[in-house]
């Protein structure tokens, strides 16, 4: 479940969804897309204005810090595109649904 407070870290998932593809090792491939739907569904996200919280509160991502930084948000848009295009994660079976971050 992981403990609180929980960050996002693009610049991890970024490196496993590579490493994944580069080694071809389905496991952390899905452990990075199961980590990706979970932030995108679960309350860091704003599904009304947009955009991410900077970090949850709580260890399972549905208590967001009401505060969003647009530098975590640029990395996120960033990391989010590469999962969903899978231009470079063909081990990713089918794209993430991605919510507007605009």
């Amino acid at each position: 479940m992981g403990t609180a407070p929980k960050f996002p870290m693009p610049n991890n998932w970024q490196f496993l969804l590579r490493y994944a593809y580069l080694m071809r090792d389905e496991e952390v491939a899905g452990l990075a897309k199961l980590t990706l739907q979970k932030m995108a569904f679960g309350g860091i996200y704003d599904h009304l204005g947009g955009g991410f919280a900077r970090y949850s509160v709580d260890g399972l991502w549905h208590v967001p810090h009401f505060e969003k930084m647009l530098y975590d948000n640029g990395q996120l848009i960033s990391l989010y595109a590469e999962a969903y295009t899978g231009s470079l994660m063909n081990c990713i079976s089918k794209p993430l649904p991605i919510p507007l971050i605009l």
